[in-house]
Formats: structure tokens, C-alpha cells, sequence
């Protein structure tokens, strides 16, 4: 009889047990469907340089996989799981601007006009944080008699699907260009610029126009990947 009635009782008091693991592992399930989701809608995000956006979800995802590891521990090994989300949310505070941006650039080819010749080109921008770029870019350029090469750097600011930006290049013209749109006549060599412009992004297509001290009006357009 006492057999049977401590049997009962660790029923009792055991049911709430297995119920809440049942319950944790349902919950983890439908985490790692949540984090498929944001998976999706970060690479949509860095598709369409929505750079906010994109820091925002990686934030999001950030705490997500924290609470994971939290449940996985609970339900492998329920005794030390407070430790081992301790230790997981710890892991998950370090150094959120580094882990959510910087390791995301996005490579782009461009084509268009600048330094009086067709340009082609291509570079990448690095989101250093959220709201600033960080671009470098290379473009070889043909026009009349002329081969401009047009290696640069910029800091862009982009707000929602525009941005904005401030360059410096360093330029070689292959032979003395005049008619340039916004320049004088240009003398045969190297020549340092400073730029500024804007852009407007549709998707993966982007088109941008600028003026440059080196290269005179430009109009870009570009081609995310």
C-alpha cells in the first residue's frame, strides 16, 4: 500500500515536470521556424541595402538564438540550464554593432558616366554601423581619345531606399579632356577629387547622381549583390 501511494504521489509531482519539457520543446520547435523566417528576411533586407532594417533583425535574431541554446540546455540537461542562459545571453550582448553589420558587405558593378567617358566599374559597400557605408570602388572609363581609370573611397548614409554620400577618388586621365560636364579643361595625368552625391535604391538596382571636383557631373547606375 505505501508502495502504491508514493507511486501516486511521484506522479503527482512528476506530470507538471514532463509537462513544462513538452511544452519547452514545442517552444523550440517553433523558435528554429522563427529563426528560418528571419534568415529569409535578413537576406531580403541586404538584398535591398535596407541597412537599419537589416541591424534591426539581426538584433532580433541575436536574442532568438540565445533563447534557443536556453530551451536546448533546459531539455537536454534541465538542472544547469539557468547557468547556460546566463552564458548564452552573455555571448549574445557582446558587441552587437560588429556582429549584426560588419561582416555583411554588399558587392555592386555600375555602370555610367563621369570624367567625360562611359564607366564601368565595380566595388562593395560595408555597413560600419547602422546608418553609415563604407564604399570603395574601382572604374575604368572610355570617351573620345581618353582612358580614365577612377579609384575611390566614400562614407554614404543611406535613410530608408536613398542614401547619400561624400567620396574621395584619385583619378588618371590618359590624354587632356575639355567639355566635361561641370569641369574646365583637364590636363593629361593624375588628379584628386572630392565628390559628392545621391542615390535611390529599387531592389537591386540602384541609380545615383553626383558631382566630383576630378570627374565632374556623374550618373551611375548600379547593380547589388
Amino acid at each position: 500500500m505505501r508502495r502504491i501511494v508514493a507511486i501516486c504521489l511521484l506522479l503527482i509531482f512528476a506530470a507538471p515536470c514532463f509537462a513544462d519539457l513538452e511544452a519547452k520543446k514545442e517552444e523550440y520547435l517553433k523558435v528554429k521556424e522563427y529563426l528560418n523566417t528571419l534568415d529569409k528576411k535578413i537576406v531580403e533586407a541586404r538584398q535591398k541595402r535596407q541597412i537599419n532594417r537589416l541591424a534591426e533583425l539581426k538584433d532580433i535574431k541575436r536574442n532568438v538564438i540565445a533563447r534557443a541554446n536556453n530551451l536546448k540546455a533546459e531539455i537536454d540537461n534541465p538542472g544547469p540550464a539557468a547557468a547556460v542562459e546566463k552564458k548564452a545571453e552573455k555571448k549574445a550582448a557582446s558587441n552587437p554593432i560588429r556582429d549584426s553589420v560588419l561582416t555583411n558587405p554588399n558587392y555592386f558593378v555600375s555602370a555610367g558616366y563621369g570624367g567625360g567617358a562611359v564607366m564601368a566599374g565595380f566595388g562593395f559597400v560595408n555597413p560600419v554601423m547602422p546608418g553609415m557605408d563604407l564604399v570603395l570602388g574601382l572604374n575604368l572609363g572610355l570617351g573620345n581619345n581618353v582612358t580614365v581609370i577612377d579609384a575611390g573611397v566614400a562614407t554614404q548614409f543611406p535613410f530608408a531606399d536613398n542614401y547619400l554620400g561624400v567620396e574621395l577618388d584619385m583619378v588618371n586621365y590618359s590624354n587632356d579632356v575639355s567639355d566635361i560636364p561641370g569641369l574646365n579643361k583637364v590636363e593629361k595625368g593624375f588628379r584628386a577629387g572630392f565628390g559628392v552625391y545621391g542615390g535611390k535604391n529599387f531592389g537591386q538596382l540602384g541609380a545615383q547622381l553626383g558631382y566630383n571636383t576630378a570627374l565632374g557631373l556623374t550618373a551611375k547606375l548600379i547593380f547589388n549583390f
